[in-house]
């Protein structure tokens, strides 16, 4: 034991300091003899080995994803036939992603979904159609209404004409394409078509 204090008390700062760091891994790593013969001298370093066994470890980590939005159409009767217009634009959602991420010696060997929530909703992309198509027949003239369109004003008819939206009070047919004002001349709405 004498000879190993004084070949301890020979070696410098830097040598023991790396001396002790093998001692403490051989340690917790449960090879206390570091792998050498049992007679060898211990401060010999050239002659010390270590034997390594995998550390399994685990850590929590969040992803997140874009979730893409989806479009529709809407058709609109006030808007002249062939225009479009966007009226939302689309945004894409986020979801976010949790995971248990497992470890073999600090590199990842496998991952585990724990838990998705949508962060983000996406907004849903809204393109609107025009479908109005101004009249071609209107025996008593025109108007514009509060869209801009051209209407017939209202007419009689032995049948209902194409477009019509109300029958009036008089007898008359109305193309009228809101309820407000609808045969205001014509004694009001007797039926709507």
């Amino acid at each position: 034991m004498e000879n190993i204090k004084k070949r301890l008390d020979s070696l410098s700062v830097l040598q023991r300091t790396g001396l002790l760091v093998i001692i403490i891994a051989a340690f917790f790593l449960g090879s206390h003899t570091l792998g050498a013969p049992q007679n060898s001298d211990p401060t010999d370093f050239k002659s010390t080995s270590t034997t390594s066994r995998a550390v399994n470890s685990s850590r929590t980590e969040t992803t997140t994803e874009s979730v893409p939005y989806t479009s529709s159409t809407v058709y609109d009767s006030s808007k002249s036939s062939g225009s479009n217009s966007l009226t939302t634009l689309g945004i894409n959602g986020v979801k976010t992603i949790t995971w248990t991420v497992n470890l073999t010696n600090g590199v990842e060997s496998g991952r585990t979904k724990v838990s998705e929530e949508m962060t983000t909703q996406p907004v849903n992309e809204v393109i609107t159609k025009g479908t109005y198509v101004a009249p071609t027949y209107c025996p008593s003239g025109t108007y514009f209404n509060t869209y801009g369109n051209t209407v017939c004003r209202p007419y009689g008819s032995p049948t209902t004409p194409s477009g019509a939206s109300a029958i009036c009070r008089d007898g008359t047919y109305s193309f009228s394409k809101s309820r407000s004002g609808t045969c205001s001349h014509h004694g009001g709405v007797a039926q709507w078509l």
